[in-house]
């Protein structure tokens, strides 16, 4: 092993190993953890806790929630009828003094149950000085606290305010808890359930635990905090996560698991008391119209709060709370990682880079499968992150040490535009901002003739007609319609015409204000008079094209028809084609060139790739045909996108842009097979890449011959000037020629391997910033 090799070795070392300790990818974590919900069946959940939920049947029957308290007063009565062992109201009930009788009805009610557990929520209110804890809450408090010398280590929830349901409602319940959750961060699941939350000097338990223990009837002193950090519930010990004293919660299914009970039922006498004996009884909404206490979980999105704290009851009755591994599991997983990387590229010759990679691949798979087994088995929770980070790891060695290792190579230079550079947000139009004057294309002409009574009258008449008149001058809608000739005109694809576009040879462009989303879209009109297989074609076309979603490309959204006219609605980008940005800056610089050419190899790469059914035909691959300057779209932001996917084009394409005998467009950049009709892949894209970049480079085209057989002939030949050594970099001129090749097998084989190389010609030119060289481009358009 050479020094190179043995840098890039230990340095990527190093990176796995903070990658381990550091762990900074915790999105990787969650990923694989709820993977294991998915793979894993579930397991039964406990018959000793049912849930009594406000759902959708029982808002139909009782009205909106919340109810009357006289109204919740006789479904704990019903409940009380049917003898639980606990019951656990999910509600808070604040002070309420304008329902006395309502009041009372329910004190009562609460007064009968024997065992009753209300909930109080924690918050933290700065500025407030120390803690304002009722006393009906301060009496919940662990009474019972040990290790407290452990305690300074713990990073639990904090506050200084408990609000609680009324104190005369809090004085018949024997028990209470809080009913704080925690989402993640970054994708907003709840995975954990907060168990201990600190007010003051003052440790107090969630409602899940209070509610296990009023099941097990624990005393106080057996309801204990102890600083490990664990919960201790009579002969239970619940083990708690030091950063916020939570513990994982074991979801043994999609929501709706427990057993759920209607409580319309309950207050119909419809419900076998059976049901209810000596069972834990959680009381809470189950329909996710009727409020906010909704959570998504790895088991599935629209979880109810009720069913989350039955969740973790049943965790501490069947102690199956999900486990982490301890410090010997977090030793073996490290040495795994090892194992996987440094080790087997040590062991491993470097020539056997396809043995390295299925050995590194073995290990996590049978990592993963040992995890998802133990998860199903035993609720363990076996992460394997690491070996995943480590496989990664060899394929970037194996990548760097191929010829002149260097990590710098391994890195995608970044073309993301920074939040403060985004100038693509648009501000919505004001009223005097949408269209007032007819068009003058053939897609308005239609419409206007649609609209009005007036036979259609030639286009040098409809010129004279419309010239400087707006469009609300003209006469209201003839056939049946009330609503002025402006506002039918203006409508669109469900939204209203800002302004024309432009026209191109088969269909006009309209930008669209859409109010109900509050976007502007670019709307495509076919002009009438197309041939049936034309619009046949553009069907299946759309169809192909709609499932084409990706950063670089110009994104279709919606099909419709406009008074007959055939249209789709497409990303707006604010910004201009190329052809245009050439035409004011005449030639692009190297690194404008080179980053502008890789960012349209990602979308082509995607596209040739992408694989759709139709008609229930699977099309593999999507070949532009028709890539050239005018298709490709630079933003105001930098963003780089390609757009006309060869949407309502007749097949023989390249003769539309013929015109007496002259070539004025299209043809220059067709591949040498394309115009021979032999079979066409995604290669005929990569040769109207290079062209595209050549006439960036070079201010005109690589062919430029405008009659017809002179441009048959230099294409025939693959003769063109060659770009100038001196201003253009070697490794540039060397990929253009590269993707020119006349013969298809001689060019890239794919987008990505050109999208490669012009990265490393730009790095060779000493660039840092994809995104910085756009900006200088931009710069120079729109400045």
């Amino acid at each position: 092993m050479n020094k190179a090799k043995a840098a890039v070795l230990g340095i990527g070392t190093l990176l796995l190993a903070a990658l381990m300790f550091v762990r900074p990818l915790r999105l990787v974590d969650n990923v694989l953890y709820d993977m294991n919900f998915a793979l894993s069946r579930g397991s039964a959940a406990c018959d000793s806790v049912v849930i009594v939920g406000v759902d959708a049947q029982s808002i139909s029957a009782m009205g909106a929630w919340p109810w009357p308290r006289a109204a919740i007063a006789r479904l704990v009565d019903k409940l009380q009828s049917c003898s639980p062992r606990v019951v656990a109201l999910d509600i808070i009930f604040p002070p309420k003094q304008e329902d006395l009788q309502g009041n009372d009805s329910l004190a009562r009610a609460f007064a009968k149950v024997n065992n009753l557990l209300l909930p109080f929520r924690a918050s933290f209110q700065p500025g407030d000085t120390g803690a304002v804890v009722p006393p009906e809450v301060f009496r919940q408090r662990f009474l019972m606290v040990t290790s407290k010398e452990k305690l300074g280590g713990l990073r639990l929830f904090s506050a200084n305010r408990m609000d609680a349901s009324d104190g005369a409602f809090a004085a018949s319940a024997g028990r209470s808890g809080a009913i704080n959750v925690t989402t993640n961060k970054v994708d907003q699941k709840l995975r954990e359930i907060v168990h201990v939350i600190k007010a003051g000097d003052e440790y107090y338990p969630s409602f899940g635990l209070c509610a296990a223990a009023a099941y097990m009837g624990v005393k106080p002193d057996r309801f204990v905090f102890d600083g490990k950090p664990q919960v201790i519930v009579g002969d239970r010990h619940v083990p708690l996560s030091a950063y916020a004293g939570s513990a994982l919660l074991h979801f043994r299914g999609r929501p709706g698991t427990i057993k759920t009970i209607s409580a319309v039922q309950v207050l119909n006498g419809a419900v076998d008391p059976a049901l209810l004996r000596d069972k834990l009884v959680f009381v809470g909404i189950t329909d996710a119209l009727a409020g906010a206490d909704f959570f998504t979980t790895p088991a599935g999105p629209q979880f109810p709060g009720v069913e989350l704290w039955a969740t973790s009851a049943m965790d501490v009755l069947q102690g199956s709370w999900v486990r982490t591994a301890g410090a010997a599991g977090a030793l073996v997983n490290i040495l795994l990682a090892l194992l996987i990387f440094p080790g087997l590229a040590l062991v491993v010759p470097s020539k056997r880079k396809a043995l390295m990679l299925a050995a590194g691949f073995a290990v996590v798979a049978l990592s993963a499968g040992a995890g998802v087994f133990a998860f199903g088995k035993f609720h363990y929770f076996w992460n394997p992150a690491f070996q995943v980070y480590a496989w990664m790891f060899s394929v970037l060695y194996l990548a760097a040490a191929k010829g002149v290792p260097s990590i710098v190579e391994t890195a995608a230079l970044s073309f993301d535009v920074p939040p403060a550079a985004d100038k693509d947000s648009l501000s919505p139009p004001q009223a005097q901002d949408f269209i007032r004057e007819l068009p003058r294309s053939a897609t308005a002409k239609h419409v206007s003739e649609q609209l009005t009574e007036a036979p259609a009258q030639a286009p040098d008449k409809i010129d004279e007609t419309f010239t400087g008149s707006t469009v609300a001058e003209r006469p209201a809608a003839a056939k049946g319609a009330a609503a002025p000739f402006a506002a039918k005109f203006q409508d669109l694809s469900g939204g209203k015409i800002v302004k024309f576009l432009g026209s191109g040879g088969m269909a006009d462009v309209y930008l669209v204000w859409q109010p109900r989303l509050e976007v502007f879209r670019a709307v495509k009109v076919i002009k009438p008079g197309q041939s049936e297989n034309l619009l046949a074609r553009f069907e299946t076309e759309i169809r192909i094209l709609s499932k084409l979603q990706h950063p670089n490309i110009v994104q279709f959204y919606n099909v419709g028809e406009w008074y007959g006219l055939p249209f789709i609605e497409m990303e707006y980008v604010p910004g201009a084609a190329m052809d245009d940005v050439q035409k004011k800056c005449r030639v692009l610089t190297p690194q404008e060139t080179a980053a502008v050419g890789a960012l349209v190899c990602r979308a082509l790469e995607y596209a040739h790739k992408k694989t759709a059914v139709i008609y229930g035909t699977s099309y593999k691959g999507v070949i532009h045909r028709d890539l050239k300057p005018a298709n490709i779209m630079l933003s105001k932001s930098g963003r780089v996108k390609l757009t006309d996917f060869g949407i309502a084009r007749p097949q023989d394409v390249s003769l539309h842009t013929m015109e007496s005998g002259l070539v004025v467009g299209t043809l220059p950049y067709l591949a040498p097979e394309q115009m021979t009709g032999k079979e066409m892949t995604g290669r005929v894209d990569i040769y109207a890449l290079g062209a595209t970049l050549y006439e960036f480079l070079a201010g005109q085209r690589a062919f430029p011959q405008r009659e017809l057989p002179a441009l048959l002939s230099a294409k025939s030949t693959g003769q063109y000037k060659l770009l100038a050594a001196d201003a253009v970099p070697k490794p540039l001129i060397a990929v253009i020629a590269r993707a020119m090749a006349q013969k298809a097998e001689d060019r890239y084989e794919s987008a990505a391997a050109m999208e490669q190389d012009l990265c490393r010609a730009l790095r060779d030119m000493g660039a840092v910033s994809g995104y910085g060289i756009l900006e200088g481009l931009v710069n120079r358009y729109f400045g």
